[in-house]
């Protein structure tokens, strides 16, 4: 472990279990707005959403939403952010409509690395005891590690205890990863939500987008980044970054999302190791050339839309030529009807098997 995470390793083995979180609590304060609006009941809520610059993320709360209102027409869909969930909890137990129906953010940020997310996790699930959660979803990753091994126990306990608590594993390893962790708990297989976003656009394409990691998930090193580079500029082909966690100073969340699709809409090929990257390309109807990370989510959900033919996992092993690495994927035509069929399996998913 890193030094950062052996601090937090030794500051939460000697704290009781939430005992931060139940400080921020105390000191929270009953949205007056969101009370008013939801007294009446017939509500759904996400918790957990994105309020910073990472667009996977963002992209993972616009479509919940989207779903959310698809699945619950009769239902008002209200978005609490991360940073709310404290009064966003306070408010909800001062409302007391225990028919409301409560849903936490899909991503994969259920292991120690991003731990403040599986601590709030931790803490909606305890305190919405009352109430039924549908956790969207997720890929699990706790890591063979003391730190790992102290989050993974701790939130065993807390999910054990809730009776109608639901995952959604958003691929066979974290279904298979779920389902022994969390024996008291139903566990099913679901795609990731922003699947289920259709931003086809028909516009002129040119140039390749790059969007890579450069995080404690990045599996590659600066020179893999490098040589792509160079391949592409000697094919010819315009090179330009754009990373899903890119934030323009002064932008709303909402403008840098959009610049980022209309980015992707725009290229010939997006060249990504980030799991969203691989998704956007998809539901934009880019072709992808897509590089492993260092936890496996990535060649996971490519299982989920290999089918549609325009993504692609790079194989770099024998590869000793730029047109090696870029064959079959440069000058592809993305079919619709091929996205459509998949896309309308990702619907039905939602729609016909989490609605009750």
């Amino acid at each position: 472990m890193k030094i950062r995470d052996w601090f937090k390793f030794v500051l939460f083995s000697v704290t009781p279990h939430l005992v931060f979180d139940e400080i921020g609590y105390l000191f929270s304060r009953v949205d007056e707005g969101l009370r008013a609006k939801t007294k009446n009941g017939h509500n759904a809520y996400i918790f957990l959403a994105c309020d910073y610059a990472n667009m996977g993320d963002y992209a993972i709360t616009k479509a919940q939403e989207n779903m959310l209102k698809r699945m619950y027409p009769d239902r008002i869909v209200h978005v609490i952010p991360m940073k709310k969930t404290y009064s966003g909890i306070k408010t909800i137990l001062s409302v007391g409509n225990y028919d409301d129906v409560v849903t936490t953010i899909g991503g994969g940020n259920m292991n120690e690395l991003y731990y403040g997310y599986e601590r709030k996790r931790n803490f909606i699930v305890k305190k919405l005891s009352a109430y039924n959660i549908l956790a969207f979803p997720q890929s699990v990753a706790y890591g063979e590690n003391l730190f790992g091994r102290l989050a993974m126990r701790r939130s065993c306990l807390i999910y054990s205890q809730h009776a109608n608590l639901t995952f959604m594993a958003r691929d066979k390893n974290a279904y298979a990863t779920m389902s022994r962790l969390f024996p008291n708990n139903k566990v099913v297989l679901a795609p990731d939500v922003v699947m289920t976003l259709d931003l086809w656009r028909n516009t002129e394409r040119k140039g390749v987008v790059l969007s890579m990691r450069n995080d404690r998930e990045a599996s590659h090193d600066n020179v893999t980044v490098e040589r792509l580079l160079a391949d592409c500029k000697k094919l010819g082909l315009d090179v330009r970054n754009h990373d899903t966690c890119y934030y323009k100073e002064g932008m709303s969340l909402q403008s840098t999302f959009d610049s980022l699709i209309d980015d992707y809409s725009s290229a010939e090929l997006v060249v990504t190791d980030r799991l969203h990257g691989m998704i956007l390309a998809f539901v934009t109807g880019t072709p992808a050339l897509v590089l492993p990370n260092n936890n496996g989510k990535v060649e996971a959900g490519i299982e989920w839309i290999r089918a549609c033919g325009y993504i692609k996992m790079a194989d770099f092993s024998g590869m000793n030529h730029e047109n090696d690495k870029f064959s079959g994927i440069i000058g592809i035509r993305p079919s619709r009807s091929a996205f459509e069929k998949l896309h309308r399996t990702f619907v039905y998913t939602f729609l016909h098997n989490f609605k009750k």
